[in-house]
């Protein structure tokens, strides 16, 4: 199995993740894009790592080129791919330190292009945006020193970059939805239509502005609560990343049995065609 990360703010550092790190650069627009190459730290697991914001975090969500790099990862020959987010919690329930395993995402990002991958472009399901069988072997590790953890979780995609305005993040957390994030719908589509099983690992850094439980007046004067929860995940999040990777190798991608998580969907033609009597 080869497994694919796509390392968000918080795990850009991939000798954090990796042993015997190796670089590849490619050109996407017009700038260099690095993909590392090495083994899941700890194991024999061969992985392919990108940074999704590019080098020094040069890129904002709407600019990242989510296409290409789950096009590029296809063609490396990845299996399945890991990706990291950092959000805003909308559930008091879920306090800053919390890791979430997201089976489900709403696209608000709105001006965002479509990030088509597909050379002929087709109404793709999408109902199921995190593969189930990732998701499953994700929810069997229970990360340590985490301050909540949930299996399931609705992630509300803002555009960003700036974050929620306090009426915005009340209307989201009246929907009844858990996260607020600038990356996850388009990443897990453009995922999808390369035909990649994909799973997120959501981290939580602080409430959403304007909530009743969260702490406005800190956030208002200093990101210093924020920054704090940024270096915790930064000690302990790539541990618990690795354990998640070497669980997902439990999954046999080398069986003839078909897969059931159904992620791999079939090309255009086939898809369309009509129901065999």
């Amino acid at each position: 199995m080869k497994l694919g990360i796509v390392g968000g703010t918080a795990f850009e550092d991939p000798g954090a993740l990796l042993d015997g790190t190796q670089s590849q650069t490619f050109t996407i627009g017009d700038g260099p894009v690095i993909f590392y190459t090495g083994t899941l730290a700890g194991t024999a697991i061969e992985t392919i790592y990108v940074q999704r914001h590019g080098t020094d975090h040069g890129l904002p969500p709407h600019r990242v080129p989510y296409g290409p790099h789950a096009v590029l990862m296809r063609d490396l020959g990845v299996d399945a791919v890991l990706g990291t987010a950092i959000c805003g919690s909308l559930r008091e329930e879920l306090p800053p330190g919390s890791v979430v395993i997201p089976d489900q995402v709403v696209d608000l990002t709105g001006r965002r292009g479509p990030q088509d991958v597909r050379a002929q472009w087709l109404h793709l399901p999408f109902g199921e945006p995190y593969c189930p069988q990732l998701r499953a072997c994700a929810a069997a590790v229970e990360p340590a020193n985490a301050t909540g953890f949930a299996a399931a979780g609705c992630i509300a995609t803002i555009g960003g970059p700036r974050f929620a305005s306090r009426a915005e993040a009340r209307w989201l957390a009246a929907q009844e939805w858990d996260l607020v994030n600038m990356t996850q719908a388009t990443e897990a589509y453009a995922f999808r239509q390369a035909e990649l099983c994909y799973l997120c690992i959501a981290f939580v850094t602080d409430y959403a502005y304007g909530l009743d439980f969260s702490d406005d007046a800190a956030i208002d004067t200093s990101m210093g609560k924020t920054l704090e929860m940024f270096r915790s995940i930064l000690r302990t999040g790539p541990h618990h990343l690795v354990r998640v990777g070497q669980a997902l190798t439990t999954r046999s991608l080398d069986s003839e049995e078909p897969a059931s998580c159904r992620c791999q969907r079939p090309m255009p033609a086939e898809y369309y065609k009509e129901a065999s009597a």
